[in-house]
Formats: structure tokens, sequence, C-alpha cells
């Protein structure tokens, strides 16, 4: 049996706690962000929240505010997925998507912009919000540095001329003081392309990750990209089956490990089992599905029985140990959505 050591984060039964994700500092602190709510899409609660550990996950400090939703009228501007990155020079960046409900499904979510948050002392306090003229769309990615300096995020909406939803990658080269304008990074007629999670390779070359979200089986895809981000070729199947919300990074042995929800279909229960990707690079960049190689790692089952589930959106880094340390929300054993841990080795593959 794999040996993966689950844990709590955070619980609050009053609480429906969701879309975490977690970055360490140079100095090792862990930090942890998340969503507080009362439902999957916010009636009137909608928090920014965030936790710091110096025990690698071991334990966590007391939650700290960052932001409130605020009522607007009869409207309610609310928080979305926030996602945080720790920077070489050791700054934090905590990223968030924000827009009013009930949403105005004619706009396709390009009425949801992006706020900016930064800490330059370990994640004691962080100052912002910051937004920036240019990013729209919801669920970013969290902030990729590439190896030429260029800052890049992708975020998902439907174009005004187009019928389904695509990913929008926003490109800064100035350390994201300003924005290019977004570039496609994938848009197809028969599929619905979201929640995108990019990764640079040793090669350079970028690959974002992508949930599919008919909820018909289909696989998650992927595209690449060979010149920083400009272009973009594709959009091709990954081994992963039936994903959401894929999740991508490089482990420190040169393999690309994506975290991923399992959703099989509109009428079966919701996104219940959490695994995890381990392939090569080269599988990677490989388009032909059947020369793809990789292993899929459960991680946790959701044995919730009310009918709900938000099993799956997730984040992770590699700690000094070398374990890999995921955060995830799960309903389970508990009446709300709860934030869980989960720690293992590579040889669990």
């Amino acid at each position: 049996m794999p040996i993966i050591e689950v844990a709590i984060v955070s619980r609050d039964d009053q609480l429906y706690e969701g879309f975490p994700d977690v970055t360490a500092t140079p100095g090792g602190r862990l930090v942890c962000v998340c969503r507080e709510s009362d439902a999957h899409r916010p009636v009137a609660v909608s928090n920014l929240v965030w936790r710091t550990s110096d025990d690698s996950g071991r334990t966590w400090g007391p939650r700290r505010l960052l932001a409130e939703a605020e009522c607007r009228g009869d409207r309610l501007f609310a928080w979305n997925c926030p996602r945080i990155v720790c920077l070489q020079d050791g700054r934090l960046i905590y990223i968030c998507d924000g827009y009013e409900l009930p949403p105005d499904l004619d706009q396709g979510c390009r009425d949801s912009r992006i706020y900016f948050w930064v800490s330059t002392d370990d994640g004691q306090t962080f100052e912002g919000p910051q937004c920036q003229a240019g990013p729209i769309g919801v669920v970013p990615d969290k902030i990729l540095v590439t190896r030429q300096g260029t800052w890049m995020f992708s975020t998902t909406y439907r174009p005004a001329s187009g019928k389904m939803e695509g990913q929008y990658l926003w490109r800064s080269t100035d350390e994201g003081k300003t924005w290019e304008e977004p570039i496609c990074v994938a848009y197809d007629d028969n599929l619905e392309l979201c929640e995108g999670s990019t990764v640079q390779l040793d090669s350079g070359a970028l690959v974002c990750y992508l949930r599919e979200d008919q909820r018909k089986g289909y696989p998650a895809f992927k595209t690449i990209s060979h010149d920083d981000g400009l272009s973009w070729e594709g959009v091709y199947p990954t081994l992963m089956p039936c994903a959401h919300r894929p999740v991508a990074g490089l482990t420190k042995s040169g393999k690309v490990m994506v975290t991923f929800a399992e959703m099989l279909n509109e009428i079966s229960p919701g996104r219940r089992n959490l695994r995890a990707l381990l392939e090569t690079q080269d599988s990677a960049l490989e388009t032909d599905h059947d020369k793809q190689y990789g292993i899929v790692l459960s991680l946790d089952h959701d044995r919730v029985t009310t009918g709900l589930s938000g099993n799956g959106y997730t984040g992770w880094l590699q700690l000094p140990s070398d374990d890999f340390f995921v955060v995830n929300y799960i309903f389970d054993d508990a009446p709300n959505a709860q934030i869980r841990s989960y720690r293992f080795s590579e040889s669990e593959f």
C-alpha cells in the first residue's frame, strides 16, 4: 500500500474552505492560502485567508484574513480562486480573481479581474490589493517566471466571438508593472478548455495542462510553447483521464508531476478522487497520446454522503526532504469543505 501521510491544514465546519495553494519561502516557511465561503459559489461570505507553518506543514498557525467579500447593492463582489508563489528574491505574490455575483453570463467571465498582494516579510503581512490594467478571467494560474525573466500566468474566459471557454496568457516583461495583450493558449470550438497550469521544462519549452469542462469523460489536454509563451501549438490529449483542475510542476528528479481531480461524467457523483500523474519531460512534450508514458497515483477519495463534493483543487511543492506536500480541499468526514495535506515520496509512484 502507498504510504501517504494525510493531515488537516484547516477545518471549520461552519465554513466552506476551498481552493488552496501552498508555497515555501527561502527560509523554509510554508504559506498556505485558501478561500472561505458559504458555498462553492458564494452567497454572502467570501474571504481570502492564509496560514503559515514553520515545521514543514506538520502544524499550522492561526488563519489570517487578507480580504472579504463586499456588498454592492443587490450584488456581492466575491473572491474566487487564490494562488501564491515565492519569487527567487523571496517576495510572495498572492493572486486571486474577483467578480460580482450573480455573474453576468453574457460576459463569459470577461468581467472578472485579477488582484495582486505582495509580502516581503516571509508571509507575516501582505500589501494590496493591486488591480492592474489588462488581466481578466477566472481561476488564474500562479505566476510563473520563465528563464528569460518573463512573468506570466493564464486565466479562463469565453472570448466575445467564441462559443466555448478558452485559456489566455498574460505576460509581463517588467515584473508585473504592466501586462501585454492576452495570448490564446488554447481554444477549440468543440472543447471547454479551462483552468490551465503551465510548467517550464529544462529545454525552455512551456507546457500548459488544461481541464475540459463538458463532463463527457474527456482527458485533460495540453498545449505547448517553444517561444516563451508568444505562441502555442495543440490541443493534445494527455494521460490524465476525466481530469479536472490540473496543477503541474517539475520535480527535483527532473520529471513532471500533475495533481488533478477525477470527474467521470455529468450524471456520476462529482470530483471524488484526487490523483497525481508523474511523467517524463519527453512525455510532456509528446503530442501522440499512445507514445506518452506516465504513472498515476491515487491520493484520496471523498466519501461525502450529502451529494456535495469539492475535492481536487490543489497546490503542491517539494520539501527539502524531497517529499511532496500537496494541499487539497475535500468534504469526506466533515459537514463542510476542509483543507487537507498529503505528504509522500516519489517512490510511491
